[in-house]
């Protein structure tokens, strides 16, 4: 598994670099855009609200969480990825 402190940055250079407004805007275009191209895919939008959610969190445990495994991870990861196979509403 990727080592996640080597691969992220901390919450609190996260936390200034999310006040800058040109990073911001980055943000937000790319919030847009997996949202954007989950729906052209024809996922439920209650789908794309959850798997992206669950995916940031996933990530921010990965980065935070010293007990979580590369097995919690990895099953998280194929779940949440099974989640976008099905295009109804869940």
């Amino acid at each position: 598994m990727l080592d996640a402190l080597a691969t992220t940055t901390g919450d609190s250079q996260w936390g200034v670099l999310s006040l800058m407004p040109e990073v911001r805007v980055l943000l937000d275009a790319d919030a847009r855009r997996w949202r954007t191209e989950f729906q052209e895919d024809g996922l439920h939008l209650d789908r794309i609200l959850v798997v992206t959610r669950a995916a940031d969190g996933l990530g921010a445990a990965a980065r935070d969480e010293a007990s979580l495994t590369t097995e919690e991870v990895e099953r998280t990861t194929a779940l949440l990825l099974g989640m976008t196979f099905d295009d109804g509403p869940l």
